[in-house]
């Protein structure tokens, strides 16, 4: 139906949408690329970061950076493009706006596990083991069910030179 509709803006955004779904970021692309060029979609956030996703997929990074932002512009109060934003700054190893961006999607989603497993990430990037650390264990209290979070508490205490509590919490993970 596409390819017969070329035109029909309304297939195009659905097969868009369908490709983002089975993660065939590269087939979306430039359909969500010109997607958001049309008048009609210019206020539309969910086009701008599905945009994003894909552009950050194929590690177009910059342009990532501009569209998230455009999404956060149109729709301030979604975590998720936040934290979107936030991963595509730390790929542009712009650490300071990412900071902001990573604790903003944590104001708006305080449950969000991934917004503070992004959160204890970027703390260790920066070595700041014991604000990491806490991150973590917010992201763990959120999701307990997450192994990954036990881990990174983990390999944030044998940073912070606690091997014995280290090796606990790697048990527990594996458990």
């Amino acid at each position: 139906a596409a390819q017969l509709s070329e035109d029909n803006a309304a297939i195009q955004e659905h097969l868009a949408f369908t490709l983002y779904a089975s993660r065939h970021f590269d087939q979306a692309l430039d359909l969500f690329d010109r997607l958001s060029t049309q008048a009609e979609n210019a206020q539309r956030a969910d086009i701008f970061a599905a945009l994003a996703e894909c552009q950050s997929q194929a590690r177009h990074y910059p342009q990532a950076r501009q569209s998230y932002e455009t999404a956060t512009r149109l729709d301030p109060a979604c975590s998720g493009y936040w934290l979107g934003l936030a991963k595509t700054l730390i790929q542009l190893h712009d650490l300071p706006a990412a900071d902001i961006a990573a604790r903003r999607a944590i104001s708006l989603t305080p449950t969000s596990s991934p917004a503070h497993q992004l959160l204890g990430l970027l703390r260790l990037r920066q070595n700041n083991y014991s604000e990491a650390l806490s991150a973590f264990r917010s992201a763990s209290l959120c999701d307990p069910a997450d192994s990954l979070n036990l881990s990174l508490q983990a390999y944030t205490l044998k940073q912070m030179g606690q091997t014995s509590q280290a090796e606990s919490l790697y048990q527990r993970a594996r458990e």
